[in-house]
């Protein structure tokens, strides 16, 4: 008789698609702090441990997002960055973000522009 084998469970991942509007530029460190600061505030250490969530580096891109912000500054620029996460944590993982407000002296919005179980996905409505 054959047995079976056991699946392996593999956690699927969600892919955020950010887009940062801000008054003043901001670096990759300086939002990464702020959004794993928010995050753990709001989620607290377990579920933020369980929720996996990880910035995708190399997708930074500080310059990209350079629309009209809602903000009272004259200079706004913005970014985009892709958040990667445990598709069971997307929600509380979006309303984190959502409470981010500050970066620094400078004050921000993130908006969360698309949610995809891909990275190519996520690039492609925020471009």
């Amino acid at each position: 008789m054959k047995m079976k084998s056991l699946s392996v469970s593999r956690q699927g991942y969600r892919y955020l698609s950010v887009r940062l509007h801000s008054e003043l530029p901001v670096t990759y460190q300086s939002f990464k702090d702020a959004v794993t600061h928010g995050l753990l505030e709001w989620l607290g250490e377990s579920e933020y441990a369980l929720a996996n969530i990880s910035i995708v580096k190399n997708l930074w891109d500080p310059s990209a997002g350079l629309l009209e912000s809602r903000l009272p500054s004259s200079h706004a620029s913005g970014g985009i960055a892709i958040i990667r996460c445990s598709r069971k944590y997307v929600e509380k993982v979006k309303l984190g973000l959502a409470l981010v407000h500050q970066i620094g002296d400078s004050r921000i919005i993130l908006q969360t522009v698309r949610v995809s179980g891909t990275i190519a996905s996520a690039k492609k409505k925020v471009r």
